[in-house]
């Protein structure tokens, strides 16, 4: 297992400069995920102004959507359909959020070699060992129509069995961060944060660090949870924002990382 390095104030102030990627990075949305959701007077981007950051530093940048509570192979067939039906991006960096990265995992053990080239997958946040949360509320989400099938695998059980069939491909280099708060007594997270820290320790509401852990684990996010790392953190009442991370930052680092790759 990795040894897990705490970035607290890594991502707090921009620096001088940033290297894009060769190739587009693709973005991948996790459970109950969107790309932009519309209403009467605004819109909430799931990466809020995530592309426009890298946009501005050089990067070329696409959103997907798949369903929100698909089974990850529904969700992956459709992530490739969208980025094999669009020639720029038959070689491509993807980034994912929470269940994305299994979404993507999925699609590079067993779809993208027939059309598309993934040469990197950077992981945030992603239940790579299932969540205990998951394992707890079983009980419930199997209740629910079929359509709410992810809920069940994303439990730990169904997780071990996901990782003896989904298998790294040598050829993709895989990175990992991981997250972890500890809530004050608003936070809607504070169940499921007690749930997995009793049997998994430090997490940022959903995830544990350990399960995060995929590939070159790169750190864990300090005082951040599973919304701050998609820079959700606007949400919050100021009070309770971390101001020591910035996520778009985290990103244009991620970003200047895959172009030291070659990538």
């Amino acid at each position: 297992m990795a040894r897990r390095q705490f970035l607290i104030d890594e991502f707090k102030a921009l620096r001088k400069s940033y290297r894009a990627p060769k190739y587009p990075i693709f973005l991948c949305h996790g459970l109950f995920g969107f790309d932009t959701l519309r209403f009467p007077g605004g819109k909430l981007d799931y990466w809020y102004n995530i592309p426009e950051t890298l946009e501005k530093y050089g990067a070329k940048v696409e959103v997907g959507r798949v369903p929100p509570v698909a089974s990850i192979h529904d969700r992956a067939q459709i992530l490739y359909d969208s980025i094999s039906g669009k020639e720029e991006l038959r070689k491509v960096n993807l980034i994912a959020h929470s269940m994305g990265g299994l979404d993507a995992r999925y699609l590079i053990a067993k779809l993208a070699a027939k059309r598309i080239q993934v040469l990197s997958l950077t992981t945030i946040s992603t239940p790579h060992h299932g969540t205990s949360a998951a394992d707890v509320f079983f009980d419930v989400t199997s209740k629910l129509p079929t359509a709410f099938g992810a809920l069940a695998q994303l439990s730990t059980t169904s997780m071990a069995e996901f990782n003896k069939n989904v298998l790294d491909d040598p050829t993709v280099k895989y990175f990992s961060y991981g997250a972890r708060f500890f809530p004050n007594w608003v936070s809607w997270l504070r169940v499921p944060w007690g749930i997995i820290y009793r049997k998994e320790g430090d997490n940022d509401g959903l995830v544990s660090c350990k399960s995060a852990e995929w590939g070159e684990y790169q750190g864990t996010l300090d005082n951040c949870d599973h919304w701050d790392v998609i820079n959700l953190t606007h949400l919050k009442p100021r009070a309770l924002r971390n101001a020591q991370f910035h996520a778009p930052l985290m990103y244009l680092h991620v970003m200047d990382q895959l172009s030291a790759h070659g990538f």
